[in-house]
């Protein structure tokens, strides 16, 4: 009997650590500071890589010449918000576009942003939810409205290192308004895909896909490692 109990006493105890390493194993991504404690930061970047926005079966494209970003992630080191103003917005057939509210050729974008990662855990990623975004473009006098709105999931290096530089990077698919990733591992370790991806309608018409494309590099204060 006493042997009995000794081995039910273990298969508690490999049960405990099980459960234990496997919480441990899917912590979810997150931010560390030196001390490997996941910390708050800000970051903060200009960028004179081009930024587009592509409508799936739409040929014309919103081009914005350069970027400037600001933000901050929040205790515990995964979610946080951001501000994006976009400027020198044009299309693929010239004109202006404008934010509601904004100054000529800018287009100011907010939301949240949550960390996340691949189900390899060998690539970071940036989930961004952007806010209801209107904006207006003009072309040959003639002015159409925009809405964007939806989720966007975006490359970020390096991850697995301490640094004060970020990269992140939005990339399209093979065609216009196609994102490249839908499919990733979101903050709580748990595989999910985008149920909201990015959208854009114009004028009253029906939400279509969308797809954003762009890099910018931004400063992070203090230095974090992107821990996967």
């Amino acid at each position: 009997m006493q042997r009995f109990k000794v081995m039910i006493l273990a298969g508690m105890a490999v049960l405990v650590l099980g459960a234990t390493m496997a919480a441990s194993a899917y912590a979810g991504v997150e931010a560390l500071n030196a001390k490997g404690e996941a910390t708050t930061a800000t970051f903060k970047g200009e960028s004179a890589e081009k930024t587009t926005l592509s409508i799936l079966g739409n040929t014309l494209e919103v081009l914005c010449a350069k970027t400037k970003s600001e933000g901050s992630l929040e205790t515990g080191g995964k979610l946080g918000t951001f501000h994006i103003a976009f400027e020198g917005c044009d299309t693929s057939v010239g004109g202006t576009c404008t934010g509601l509210g904004d100054a000529a050729g800018t287009i100011l974008a907010l939301g949240t942003l949550h960390l996340a990662t691949n189900t390899a855990l060998t690539l970071g990623y940036v989930l961004f939810l952007t806010e209801h975004l209107h904006f207006s473009c003009t072309v040959l006098g003639i002015t159409k409205l925009f809405l964007v709105l939806g989720e966007a999931l975006c490359n970020v290096t390096p991850i697995n290192t301490f640094t004060t530089k970020l990269t992140i990077t939005c990339k399209k698919g093979a065609e216009r308004g196609d994102p490249e990733t839908t499919s990733y591992v979101n903050d709580a370790g748990k595989a999910a895909t985008l149920t909201n991806a990015l959208q854009s309608s114009e004028g009253d018409t029906t939400e279509t896909m969308a797809a954003e494309a762009g890099t910018g590099a931004v400063t992070v204060t203090p230095e974090i490692k992107l821990d996967m």
